[in-house]
């Protein structure tokens, strides 16, 4: 028992590191050594940014951000509240939404989980139609829902220090989109992990991640202003919930050859 609560604390204490201490040098990288033409070549898992330019303007493609605070018309038609969030699975799959609803009912606010699949989403009128309903509302339990159960219960520890493909972990489980909107950016820079920049948004297209994308801080390297987009690189990469750093596998001269993104639903 103590040898477990030993390593329980000190696990914790790691996920407040300063981060100034969370930059990392390339040697401890597996990635550092197989860049080429703007993404790693030994590693299939890595996209070649210019050979990809998602589009960002089509009629399916959402900004989670956007989606997030907009109204929940129930099934009869009333505004009964907003969305807080969207939840994600570790495939990057949209799952479900999580909406504060009945305000406008006897029960009062309460939280639900409403499947992705149920969803009318109208990004033009910025609401969410949802077939819940004061009748039905229990259906929607947060902790009644199947994709929110045993593997989100189960709490996720990261070691922060580390970069791509060494995060330590307790296991996979649904997270939301508030947890990667925000997180700083880094890029591979010649002899540590350099500041890009910031998760500005998250694009999800046919109900799954298309895109995450950065907003450079002038800071740092004095980049282009703009919103630029680049694969979503998640779990088996180099981010899961709980890393304040979203890592890029790409060098300088890659990220500085990227051009603005053009998008019509992301604000």
């Amino acid at each position: 028992m103590f040898l477990r609560t030993t390593s329980a604390i000190a696990l914790a204490s790691a996920m407040f590191i300063a981060p100034s201490a969370i930059a990392q040098d390339t040697n401890d990288n597996p990635m550092a050594t197989t860049m080429e033409n703007g993404s790693a070549g030994e590693n299939p898992g890595i996209v070649s940014l210019p050979d990809w330019h998602p589009d960002m303007t089509a009629d399916n493609s959402m900004s989670a951000e956007n989606i997030i605070d907009m109204d929940v018309i129930g099934a009869d038609g009333e505004d009964i509240g907003d969305v807080e969030n969207v939840l994600f699975g570790t495939d990057g799959r949209a799952l479900s939404i999580i909406a504060e609803v009945g305000g406008v009912w006897d029960i009062g606010d309460t939280h639900v989980s409403i499947p992705w699949d149920d969803l009318d989403i109208d990004m033009a009128e910025s609401q969410v139609r949802v077939p819940v309903t004061e009748d039905n509302v229990d259906d929607y339990s947060l902790f009644d829902q199947e994709l929110i159960g045993a593997e989100t219960a189960s709490s996720q520890i990261a070691d922060l220090e580390s970069g791509w493909f060494s995060d330590a972990e307790t296991g996979p489980r649904v997270w939301r989109a508030s947890e990667l909107i925000d997180d700083y950016v880094r890029y591979q820079g010649d002899q540590s992990w350099t500041n890009y920049g910031y998760v500005d948004d998250v694009m999800i297209t046919d109900g799954e991640i298309s895109a995450v994308v950065v907003r450079p801080d002038t800071g740092y390297g004095g980049f282009n202003n703009g919103l630029y987009s680049y694969p979503y690189y998640g779990y088996d990469y180099g981010w899961s919930p709980g890393l304040t750093n979203y890592d890029l596998p790409y060098d300088e001269a890659t990220i500085r050859d990227r051009q603005p993104m053009e998008m019509q639903n992301s604000g």
